[in-house]
Formats: C-alpha cells, structure tokens, sequence
C-alpha cells in the first residue's frame, strides 16, 4: 500500500487569472461553482472550456485560467505523500478546505467519482456507506453529519471525510433545502454503478438520489 493525499481546495480566480499545477502523479476533479474557465495541460491550444455546474478531470501538470468572468472552482486532488502540490498562481485565491492521508494499492486503476445530492429542507441522507474514501463539501443550506455516533454541524464551504466503509448520515436544516459534493475512491468494478450502500430503505421515496459529474478511472 502507498500513502496519498487526498484534498479539497476551494479556488476563487479573478477575471483574468490563472494557475498552474505542476503535481506530476496527481489526478484531480474539477467543479465549477461560478463564472467560467478552461483547463488542459500547459499548453494554450489544448484548453477545454468548463461553464457553471459542469466538471472535468484533470491529470498530472494542470493549467486553468478564466476570462472577463472569473471563476469560482472546487478542487479534489489526489496524488502520492511525498509529491508537495507545486503552484504558480496570478489572481487566485486558495483556500484548503480538507485534506487526509488514505493508503491505496499502487500501480492500479481506481475510479474518481464526484456526485452531488441534493435535499429538500428537513430531508435526511439515511445511514449509508461507500466502498472508498470521500470528501464532502456542503455548496448550498445548513446540514448535520453523523459519523461513529457523532453529529456536527456544517454550513456552506464545511466539509469533511468519511473513511471507506464508514456509516455515514445527514439531514438538511428544517428552513432551507441542501446541496453536496461529494468526490470518492472507488473500486473500477463500481464505473457505471451505485456505489451507495443504506442500512436501509427508508420511507417515502426512499434514500436521495445523486448526480454524477465524474466517473472516469485514473492510475495509481
């Protein structure tokens, strides 16, 4: 097994701004928040255009600038312990909003998923678990997580770390409905599939449905 990193940064990059990242053995997924950018891998042609709630994967050395628009972005980046992040930057401001060291097989494929679920006010996420790491970000409302029997509170930008196979819950305030995303480590035989498990089935119309914006396999 082979340490890695696996953080979250929040980006906010002014209308013209850039940044580069130069973490050779990272993989990385992407999400537009606000405005617009493009991402590719250095070079100026090989720019893709990304817009409002849509993602992208990234590999290895990264380039991201905006336009007249700015951006705001969120960032999961995966890459081995001892590789330190390397960036240069022109009008951006990063903030790390989580970061945990979780051990992985190396030289295997895993899948990069990032979803989001959405709740209506007071609505719960019932106990579920997920067969690989997670990071989770809270972008709209107020929720309460529980995790081992203990509930914390988050408001939008809290984020937090469930480990693989851990139970996991949360139930959305009572004024104001909520939105999460969520980035986890799969196994590739999960591409395509659910990879939530509830202890279970819940009432009503049952457990939350997600919407997947990334499921595409990066190397250890």
């Amino acid at each position: 097994m082979t340490a890695y990193r696996f953080s979250l940064h929040e980006d906010r990059i002014a209308p013209g701004g850039w940044m580069e990242i130069a973490t050779p053995g990272a993989s990385r997924a992407l999400y537009c928040v606000e405005g617009s950018l493009g991402v590719g891998g250095g070079a100026l042609p090989d720019l893709a255009p990304m817009e409002r709630d849509e993602a992208a994967l990234s590999r290895g050395m990264a380039r991201v600038e905006t336009g007249h628009t700015g951006a705001l972005v969120l960032r999961w980046e995966l890459a081995p312990s001892e590789e330190a992040e390397e960036l240069e930057e022109a009008g951006v401001t990063s903030g790390l909003l989580m970061e945990s060291v979780i051990d992985l097989p190396e030289g295997e494929e895993r899948l990069m998923r990032l979803d989001a679920v959405a709740l209506e006010a007071g609505a719960e996420d019932p106990t579920h678990i997920i067969p690989g790491p997670s990071l989770r970000v809270l972008a709209n409302g107020a929720v309460t997580v529980r995790l081992a029997n203990r509930e914390t509170p988050h408001r939008p930008g809290g984020a937090w770390f469930v480990k693989e196979g851990e139970e996991a819950a949360l139930t959305a305030d009572d004024t104001h409905p909520a939105l999460t995303f969520r980035t986890a480590i799969l196994p590739m035989s999960l591409m395509g599939e659910s990879a939530l498990f509830y202890a279970e089935k819940g009432e009503g119309d049952g457990p939350p449905p997600a919407r997947v914006y990334l499921d595409e396999a990066v190397a250890l």
